[in-house]
């Protein structure tokens, strides 16, 4: 029996996945040399191109290239605080370029802007308005983690990421943030 809805009948057959590393997973059958087409061998080079540029100059990206490591705290996603927290960074106009459910925010003083919005480590000594003031009572459970210095910052990104991850985009509004 298929998995589709019953009013449709039966589900048509699922063409196996391709997982190849450029391309992501694709379904459908594959075609041309080595399993794909010309189109996709050529967007899985402009792919690996750009990937590797980004790597190469990812402070040269825009004119705010800090970045900064941010890791929500298993409380944070049992709180559902996941979503709350990364609206609050995008409002701030700061621009998510990797996410593993740890996230690289990148911006003008990246990581004092977040260490403010993320508040102390102890959560009563955190401002209301804060993450931490907002959603923490108790430091062994204070939801989420920040770089404390751009160095710490490299080293906890190269950690989880890998450079051809992290993106770089130039946000049309970053004329409207940054001088």
């Amino acid at each position: 029996m298929g998995t589709g809805p019953p009013s449709l009948g039966p589900a048509a057959p699922q063409a196996p996945l391709d997982r190849s590393a450029a391309g992501g997973c694709r379904s459908g059958p594959q075609r041309g040399r080595r399993g794909r087409s010309p189109f996709k061998s050529r967007a899985a080079m402009i792919c690996l191109v750009l990937g590797l540029f980004a790597g190469l100059f990812q402070t040269a990206c825009s004119g705010a290239g800090e970045r900064t490591f941010v890791a929500i705290k298993p409380d944070g996603v049992q709180r559902h605080l996941v979503g709350e927290i990364i609206r609050r960074f995008e409002r701030k106009g700061l621009q998510l370029v990797g996410l593993k459910l740890l996230q690289v925010w990148q911006g003008l003083d990246v990581v004092k802007t977040v260490r403010t919005m993320i508040g102390e480590t102890n959560p009563a000594e955190s401002l209301p308005g804060t993450i931490r003031g907002d959603f923490c009572v108790e430091v062994s459970k204070n939801v989420i983690h920040g770089s404390d210095s751009a160095e710490s910052a490299g080293q906890e990104i190269s950690l989880w990421f890998r450079p051809e991850e992290l993106i770089c985009w130039d946000d049309t509004a970053e004329h409207w943030l940054y001088a």
